[in-house]
């Protein structure tokens, strides 16, 4: 059931603590992320459900949470070094 009476139930919404991906951008390079939805914002008002049709709207903001952290490398000749990156 959408959070959002506003919204038809047929409709693909995006909710909150609905998981999520986006692409983050650190240190020049580019990951894909796994998050937790945790606000939603249209035109600076809390909202609970959004049709996924307004997403890349200018009005809408979309916070969230990172949920998971991964190594880059498990293999042992590979082992944390102090000058590089060990997760992702």
């Amino acid at each position: 059931m959408n959070a959002d009476p506003s919204v038809p139930e047929e409709e693909d919404c995006l909710n909150i603590q609905d998981p999520a991906l986006t692409l983050v951008q650190c240190d020049k390079r580019i990951y894909l992320a796994i998050f937790q939805v945790i606000g939603i914002r249209c035109d600076g008002k809390e909202i609970q459900s959004l049709p996924s049709r307004f997403i890349s709207e200018p009005n809408i903001c979309i916070q969230g949470q990172v949920m998971k952290l991964s190594l880059i490398s498990h293999s042992q000749e590979n082992a944390h070094q102090i000058d590089k990156p060990d997760w992702e």
